[in-house]
């Protein structure tokens, strides 16, 4: 019996995945996605998708574009199997990483007032942190306090 075309990217997918290839292993499992949508394998292709995503952004690799893709890539998640029994989860997860991009945005403040000396980008990104207390309250309390520092009202 051959394998189908789902089954064959997947494969490949994780074989990439394994070795390291991550760019190549995300290819393999968006073709599964875009080309084979209702493929029993897609969710899961689209779950390895993200995870690859945000292990780049945790193996040392943080740059914003990686932990923002895997932000993507959950809500593609979500928006495309809503009712699948992963979907808790990956709401959980999506959660938490905009929870880590807030308090990231925090940490750029933090260097841009202390390292930079460029108050006026730590003001605004001070801010956009404070902005979002319903998304990291303890971060928007710190980017609220240090805005207070720097004498400017925070709304």
């Amino acid at each position: 019996m051959r394998p189908s075309a789902p089954q064959a990217m997947n494969v490949l997918g994780n074989y990439l995945a394994a070795r390291g290839r991550m760019k190549e292993a995300i290819e393999a499992y968006q073709n599964l996605v875009d080309n084979h949508p209702d493929s029993p394998l897609a969710p899961m292709a689209q779950l390895q998708i993200a995870t690859l995503y945000r292990q780049a952004a945790a193996d040392g690799d943080r740059n914003h574009v990686n932990v923002a893709r895997a932000q993507e890539a959950y809500e593609d998640y979500l928006q495309r199997y809503p009712n699948t029994a992963k979907a808790g989860a990956v709401r959980a997860d999506l959660a938490a990483m905009k929870r880590e991009l807030i308090a990231q945005q925090l940490e750029v403040a933090e260097y841009y007032l202390t390292k930079m000396k460029d108050t006026n980008a730590a003001i605004f990104c001070y801010q956009e942190v404070a902005s979002k207390g319903d998304v990291n309250p303890a971060a928007a309390v710190k980017a609220k306090a240090r805005l207070k520092q720097l004498g400017v009202t925070v709304r």
